[in-house]
């Protein structure tokens, strides 16, 4: 169901609405995780400049929101647009009605989220580990050299001599 069409039909009779009737996944498999939590880094973390080149640059809050509506459209039948900006419209609209707090938070009553809390913790770690991984993989030490090395073509000794040397730096 189109996001707008479901708010509308929430704002409309919000006592009609069962929410737990719009989860339709319980679990998620790891690996479709990772894909979504790559998914997401890459696409909050890299502009294209003029010339085609990939830059780093983090936009946490676009991840915030694409981290969230990647949650309901993954765990509920809701069909969040992810076209352009469309999926901002979409996350404003279900805020505006109080839905994401909805599916989110925890019930003081039960305890439990509509969208099971586990599953919740292990995608918001993946995308940490995505992440991580972007970071250690474009600025650790070693990246920075072979990067260099690739855009000045040396040989491959030269620079295993020169990541020799910085370590026995560091580690002083």
């Amino acid at each position: 169901m189109k996001v707008e069409d479901f708010v509308k039909k929430y704002k409309a009779t919000p006592k009609l609405v069962d929410l737990k009737k719009h989860v339709v996944n319980k679990y998620v498999p790891y690996l479709e995780k990772i894909a979504l939590c790559t998914n997401i880094v890459n696409s909050t973390s890299h502009i294209e400049t003029k010339d085609k080149r990939q830059l780093v640059k983090i936009n946490t809050p676009a991840r915030y929101v694409l981290f969230t509506m990647y949650i309901l459209n993954t765990y509920t039948d809701l069909d969040v647009d992810f076209t352009e900006d469309n999926f901002v419209k979409d996350y404003d609209m279900l805020k505006e009605a109080g839905l994401i707090e909805a599916f989110l938070d925890i019930d003081k009553n039960t305890g439990k989220s509509l969208i099971p809390l586990s599953e919740y913790v292990e995608f918001n770690t993946v995308l940490n580990m995505a992440l991580d991984d972007l970071r250690d993989n474009e600025y650790s030490l070693t990246a920075m050299a072979y990067n260099f090395k690739e855009s000045l073509h040396i040989s491959e000794d030269i620079l295993n001599e020169v990541i020799k040397e910085i370590e026995k730096k560091i580690s002083k």
